[in-house]
């Protein structure tokens, strides 16, 4: 049952993760999150494929590749403008809310390919955007040097792992690692880390 596996994965898997593969889809918090992750769940349950990743298992749901793009319909459980409270405040007093009143649409925006980790193996993904000096190379040896923000799995700080893919996202470079600790969570450029050792 590896889909069961990738399934599980999703749960790990934060906010900023899901809202760079899905560009177009702004704002994106939590209950964005949630939704997605339930769609690409009950898209499993359905599927008799079996996928070891989430990646997989994401890529598939999308029908993305690494040359174009998917398209993907989302159903939303809580009214984007009300939150699911069934009223709005206009001019201090209580209204109705014309979005629940009318039914909250799913929503259909383009979703983007996501390289698979590749633990055990250095192997260059998706190319880097822009190369700049503090970023690290493929099998390079990084350490998390702070608190990564917005993750609600994070990893330790001290964590060590190695570069595996580096790739773009939303303007931040992405850099897949293959942590340590067996946990296979991407970094952004914009994250704390540090280069621990360079891959001659």
């Amino acid at each position: 049952m590896l889909s069961l596996h990738a399934a599980r994965e999703l749960h790990h898997v934060n906010a900023a993760q899901l809202a760079a593969a899905l560009p177009q889809w702004r704002p994106f918090g939590r209950d964005e999150r949630d939704d997605v992750i339930r769609a690409v769940q009950r898209w499993l349950g359905g599927n008799r494929a079996q996928y070891d990743t989430w990646q997989q298992a994401w890529n598939a749901w999308a029908g993305a590749t690494p040359e174009r793009a998917g398209l993907v319909t989302v159903p939303r459980t809580r009214c984007p403008d009300c939150g699911g409270r069934r009223y709005r405040l206009r001019h201090g007093r209580p209204g109705v809310c014309v979005t629940c009143l009318n039914g909250v649409r799913p929503v259909r925006t383009t979703a983007l390919w996501q390289p698979e980790p590749a633990c055990g193996r250095a192997t260059a993904a998706p190319p880097p955007e822009q190369s700049t000096p503090q970023l690290p190379a493929v099998g390079d040896r990084v350490k998390v040097t702070g608190v990564l923000p917005d993750d609600p799995s994070p990893l330790e700080v001290g964590d060590e792992g190695t570069v595996t893919w580096l790739g773009p996202g939303m303007g931040i470079t992405q850099i897949g690692v293959c942590w340590d600790s067996g946990r296979t969570l991407m970094l952004l450029a914009t994250d704390p880390f540090t280069i621990v050792s360079d891959h001659q």
